[in-house]
């Protein structure tokens, strides 16, 4: 086993490979904002059928979509809702305008078009943030989760996003940062699929562990809630695309953003609290968050906190791994054991699982965080050293 210094060494060669090609400051924050506009864009694309999909197998609650948007657009002001959408379209165009200039010529008129993409993706930052609290609501939040949990179409679409965010921030690490796809995954010479298959397993085993003991000690009891003409058809798209969904918030945040961040900051643990917090905010509207919110100020800060905290470990998971793969493997069996094995009421994958818990804030989120860090733990102890390296090697030269 190597010893925790080495282990250290294989964080610095996993994020330092975030010094080769193009890696000044202002290259993250235009490959963020790309990547950032994609996500929007195939998002809006793969999400559009779904009340229709959905609609079609239950009107019923086709109605309460469409009556829980209507009370949406009702309390919002339309006029200031279209002026700022169209600003922000107009914005994002002009940042793709600017960027283009911006590459094509040299000397000072590169840097001024430099400039004015700058100030474009600015304010197109500061009109999404006016526009994000006018663009949901819990009701409607909820309306359109239920939606999801009728059709298994529905539902795969949903995750298709994630995937297709993907595609975006490969594609501004191929032709912005000019560094290799893998340098995004791993500090190994190839993808460690084994090490995702083993850290799947022994988080699978501890959450099966965890509750097998929480159900007959009755601290948080589960209900059998099998229901087989429903089940199979999302627990098959669960196994196919959740594992994508989780490596996709891998790669973007433990990944490109912690290398950007430390890139920029020279800390790495500045850049695992920032990138923490870019995961907490942005399950900001799950069923679960707002549920929260309106309960209490107390138990919002409790379920942020949850979120918080799993970012930051699997950052730290990453940092003595060398790369991502355990982080996607325990954050990809975390989603599979809720989607398939034991959901809870209203969560953010509203599969038909086997079993059915109702979460219990002040005992579930407190024992969950202590389970994550034990499974911390086991990831660490079974680590092993990247291709060969070992106590005398130091990070390769970029």
């Amino acid at each position: 086993m190597e010893s925790t210094e080495n282990m250290k060494d294989l964080g610095t060669l996993y994020l330092d490979q975030s010094k080769s090609g193009e890696s000044r400051w202002w290259s993250w924050c235009v490959g963020l904002w790309f990547t950032i506009v994609g996500a929007l864009f195939w998002q809006s694309v793969l999400v559009t059928p779904i009340p229709d999909i959905s609609g079609a197998k239950n009107p019923e609650a086709l109605k309460a979509y469409e009556d829980a948007s209507a009370n949406f657009l009702a309390s919002i002001d339309m006029v200031t809702f279209g002026v700022l959408v169209g600003l922000l379209l107009l914005v994002s165009v002009l940042v793709g305008i600017f960027w283009i200039f911006n590459r094509a010529l040299k000397g000072k008129a590169r840097s001024v078009f430099g400039v004015l993409t700058g100030l474009m993706m600015a304010t197109s930052v500061y009109l999404f943030a006016k526009l994000l609290p006018m663009m949901s609501s819990e009701e409607f939040n909820a309306a359109f989760n239920t939606l999801l949990g009728i059709s298994a179409l529905s539902y795969m679409l949903m995750l298709l996003t994630f995937p297709a965010v993907l595609i975006v921030l490969y594609i501004v690490q191929k032709f912005l940062h000019h560094r290799p796809i893998l340098s995004l995954h791993t500090a190994a010479t190839s993808f460690r699929w084994k090490r995702v298959l083993q850290v799947i397993g022994i988080t699978f085993v501890v959450y099966a562990v965890l509750t097998f003991i929480s159900h007959f000690s009755g601290l948080s009891p589960v209900e059998f809630v099998f229901d087989p003409s429903r089940f199979f058809a999302f627990a098959l798209v669960s196994l196919l695309f959740i594992p994508l969904q989780a490596a996709t918030e891998e790669i973007l945040i433990r990944g490109y953003m912690n290398q950007g961040l430390v890139s920029v900051f020279k800390n790495k643990w500045i850049a695992f609290t920032l990138s923490s917090l870019a995961f907490m905010s942005l399950h900001l509207a799950n069923p679960e968050a707002t549920k929260a919110a309106s309960e209490s100020p107390t138990i919002f800060i409790m379920t942020m906190s949850s979120y918080f905290i799993f970012g930051f470990l699997l950052s730290i998971m990453v940092d003595f791994e060398g790369g991502l793969e355990a982080a996607i493997g325990v954050h990809a069996a975390n989603n599979l054991f809720a989607a398939i094995f034991v959901n809870y009421e209203n969560s953010v994958l509203p599969t038909p699982s086997i079993f059915l818990a109702k979460m219990n804030v002040s005992v579930d989120l407190p024992v969950g965080m202590a389970v994550l860090a034990f499974v911390t733990y086991l990831v660490y102890r079974t680590r092993k050293p990247i291709d060969g390296v070992t106590l005398d090697s130091t990070p390769p030269s970029h």
